[in-house]
């Protein structure tokens, strides 16, 4: 039996046995009451695991999601032996070089359109060779421009093949649900981050991701 347990409404609800819980914050967090519900042991490694998934699924607790009860099972895993100091440094604070080096091609590279609302940047494989990196160490390179003041949403575009891209959005307003304009592609995930692997030429996609964007930011207002 496949057993599918996720937190993502555009979870197409794939396997024999389906828990999907769109309004929870982190998978991580279900899993702690499936544990705690059927009495099983939760040691101080699971405790790290299921920590480590809830921080990064709400941000370090920063996205609106983030309920009352996300600290709650926070709480009760640091008293089940999570260790925060240990997770702080892997998650948080060990980034290797290369990664450093790709996080300063974003700063050289990105672009802004639509007053500003819009930032979006291309990681190109060439990029990867080029710093050294590999495609796990773009993660969480969005929020830096995501985090630019006037920024409502941003797009990381990724080249897979030639031409295969995945994109990665993430919205700072409600009113702007990325989780619709991932799906327009075949994607899915989140109100506020989402993404989505898209075939065509890379402008092609660019052109047509961007006018998505533009036009979910003029209907939010």
């Amino acid at each position: 039996m496949l057993i599918n347990i996720d937190h993502h409404a555009s979870n197409t609800r794939y396997a024999d046995l389906n828990w999907v819980l769109a309004k929870n914050p982190s998978t991580g967090e279900i899993i702690f009451r499936l544990l705690k519900t059927a009495r099983w042991p939760i040691t101080p490694p699971i405790a790290d695991c299921l920590f480590t998934a809830v921080s990064t699924d709400t941000g370090s607790f920063q996205y609106p999601t983030t309920r009352p009860g996300t600290y709650h099972v926070a709480g009760e895993l640091v008293k089940r032996g999570a260790n925060l100091a240990k997770i702080c440094d892997e998650v948080y604070q060990s980034y290797p070089l290369s990664r450093v080096r790709l996080l300063r091609h974003v700063y050289n590279h990105f672009h802004l359109t639509h007053n500003d609302q819009i930032a979006y940047l291309w990681l190109k494989k060439a990029d990867y060779a080029r710093t050294g990196a590999d495609t796990s160490e773009s993660e969480g390179l969005i929020d830096h421009i995501r985090d630019i003041e006037p920024v409502v949403i941003a797009c990381v575009f990724e080249e897979i093949e030639p031409e295969l891209t995945r994109i990665s959005l993430r919205s700072k307003n409600n009113r702007v649900n990325v989780n619709h304009i991932a799906c327009q592609f075949g994607g899915g995930g989140h109100h506020a981050a989402a993404g989505a692997r898209i075939r065509g030429k890379p402008l092609s996609v660019q052109r047509e991701v961007i006018a998505a964007v533009k036009k979910a930011l003029n209907s939010a207002h």
